[in-house]
């Protein structure tokens, strides 16, 4: 069954953003880091960040309540400007991976559903996205060792 392949925990190898003409970049660092993880019972949950996000020195508790951490309140904006985290079920219908959004660090996915072309290149799952007309994220990822 094609939706056993999918299962498991994948770590990001790479990250890249092309756009129609012909620019390539790289979203959150040439060293992102991720993991992309499908469960048995049809669910999913993908995070990725850059790899080099700087500590805020601050604890949660006071960046929420005292207004003198405004530069580490800047610092966590910056911080979530580089995190990118969601969750939901999936579904696989052909050729597609369809990532029914529940839980998103960005709010505007949440009941949204997130359609990836997928391939299995040897032991690798490629993932793509057209989130934004005319520019493909291409994410590669293979299965995570624990380390």
């Amino acid at each position: 069954m094609l939706e056993e392949k999918f299962l498991g925990t994948w770590k990001l190898v790479s990250w890249v953003m092309k756009t129609q003409d012909s620019r390539i970049s790289f979203p959150f660092g040439a060293q992102a880091v991720g993991r992309i993880l499908y469960t048995q019972d049809g669910y999913m949950a993908a995070t990725l960040m850059a790899s080099n996000r700087p500590c805020l020195d601050v604890s949660l508790d006071e960046l929420a309540l005292k207004p003198k951490y405004a530069r580490a309140i800047f610092r966590f904006i910056k911080a979530a400007w580089t995190y990118m985290s969601y969750s939901g079920s999936y579904d696989v219908i052909g050729d597609t991976v369809i990532h029914h959004v529940e839980a998103s660090l960005y709010p505007d996915w949440i009941g949204t559903d997130l359609v990836r072309p997928y391939a299995f290149t040897g032991d690798q799952l490629v993932l793509k996205a057209e989130d934004t007309p005319g520019v493909i994220h291409e994410l590669v990822w293979e299965h995570a060792k624990k380390e």
